[in-house]
C-alpha cells in the first residue's frame, strides 16, 4: 500500500468518525435543539401562538388548556425539549386509564411537537415512536320498540317528553337541541334551522355547531310544534336531562342507553321507514353517508311505536 492510498484511507476514517458523531448528535436533538426551552414552556407557546388565534371554539381552546395545565405541565412540563424521548411519553401514556384523556392528551402532546419540529426547536417528534394502548370504542346504541312504548308511557314530565320526542324525530344532538331558541324554528315551513349548539360540560353556547354539515335544515311535521313550543319556552340543562333519563332508564333496567341514544334511535328509525340514505345523511348533519350508515345504523328488532308512525309520515315529505 502506498502512502497516498494509506493518508486517502485514514482521511475516510476520519471523515466517516466525524459523520458518526453528526449523525449522534442529530439523533439527540443537539443541533436542532440548542437552548434550554423545557416541553412545559413549548407548550405554553405553542398554545397562544398556534392555537389561540386560529378561531377555534372558545370551549375547544378551554379543554385544551385544561389537559395542559392540569395534566401535562404538572408531569412533563420540566422536561426540557431536546430531552423529551419516546420512552419518556410512552411511560407517561401508560400511565392514563381513561381512554378519552389519553386520546386527548396525545393529539395534543403529537400536535405540539410536529410545531416544534417544524420550527427546528426539535430534530424529530418523539412521540412518533409511542404505541397507543389500545382502548374499547363506545358503542351507542338506538331504544328498540319495546323500549320507545315503555319510555313513552313513563316520560310524563311535559319538558323532558318534548325533549325524547324532538331528539327522536328529529336527530339533533342534546347540544344543537339546548341551543335552540323560538327564531330557529319555521313553524309556516316545518323546519328547523340548526346553525350553532351548546357545549355540554361548560354550557357555552358556540354560534357554530360541531362541523360545517351540522350546519342544515330539519324538516318537521305539526305533530312536533307542541313539543319545539316547550322546548323553546323552557329552560333546560344538559345535567338536568341526563339524570332524568338516566333514572328511567334504570327502573326499567335498559342498558347500554344514554342521550346520544336518541339521536340513533331516529337515524335507525328513518332507515326502518325506508328514507333514503342520503336524506338521513343530511338531516343527521353527517358529511360521510358512510358514518350514517355503518355507525349510526341500526336494524331494530320487529315491532313498531309512534316515534315510527310519526318517521314513516315524515318520509312522505321528505322523499316526495
Amino acid at each position: 500500500m502506498t502512502e497516498l492510498e494509506s493518508r486517502l484511507i485514514n482521511e475516510v476514517k476520519t471523515l466517516s468518525e466525524k459523520f458518526d458523531r453528526l449523525l449522534e448528535a442529530v439523533g439527540k436533538g443537539a443541533l436542532a435543539a440548542s437552548s434550554d426551552k423545557t416541553f412545559g414552556e413549548w407548550l405554553n407557546e405553542w398554545y397562544e401562538t398556534y392555537k389561540v388565534p386560529k378561531g377555534l371554539k372558545q370551549s375547544y381552546l378551554e379543554r385544551i388548556r385544561k389537559y395542559i395545565d392540569k395534566y401535562l405541565l404538572p408531569k412533563l412540563g420540566d422536561i426540557r425539549l431536546c430531552d423529551l424521548d419516546g420512552a419518556i411519553l410512552q411511560e407517561y401514556i401508560n400511565g392514563l386509564s381513561a381512554a378519552n384523556a389519553r386520546k386527548k392528551q396525545s393529539l395534543i402532546i403529537n400536535e405540539s411537537l410536529n410545531k416544534a419540529v417544524a420550527l427546528r426547536l426539535i430534530s424529530h417528534n418523539p412521540f412518533a415512536a409511542v404505541d397507543l394502548p389500545k382502548s374499547k370504542s363506545k358503542h351507542y346504541r338506538p331504544l328498540e320498540y319495546d323500549e320507545q312504548v315503555a319510555l313513552l308511557k313513563e316520560v310524563t314530565t311535559e319538558k323532558y317528553k318534548a325533549v325524547m320526542w324532538v331528539l327522536c324525530c328529529t336527530g339533533m344532538r342534546i347540544g344543537e337541541l339546548l341551543a335552540l331558541n323560538a327564531s330557529d324554528i319555521d313553524y309556516r315551513n316545518g323546519v328547523i334551522r340548526v346553525d350553532k349548539d351548546m357545549d355540554i360540560q361548560t354550557g357555552t353556547l358556540n354560534d357554530t355547531p360541531k362541523t360545517e354539515t351540522s350546519i342544515r335544515t330539519i324538516p318537521f311535521l305539526p305533530l312536533l310544534e307542541p313539543y319545539l313550543k316547550v322546548l323553546s319556552q323552557t329552560p333546560l340543562t344538559y345535567n338536568g336531562i341526563r339524570l332524568y333519563f338516566k333514572r328511567k332508564y334504570a327502573k326499567f333496567g335498559f342498558k347500554g342507553l344514554n342521550l346520544h341514544s336518541f339521536r340513533h334511535t331516529f337515524i335507525s328509525l328513518c332507515y326502518a321507514a325506508g328514507i333514503s340514505l342520503k336524506k338521513i345523511q343530511a338531516m343527521a348533519g353527517h358529511s360521510d353517508v358512510n358514518l350514517t350508515l355503518n355507525v349510526y345504523t341500526h336494524v331494530l328488532k320487529k315491532g313498531g311505536s309512534k316515534f315510527l308512525q310519526y318517521i314513516k309520515q315524515l318520509k312522505k315529505e321528505v322523499d316526495c
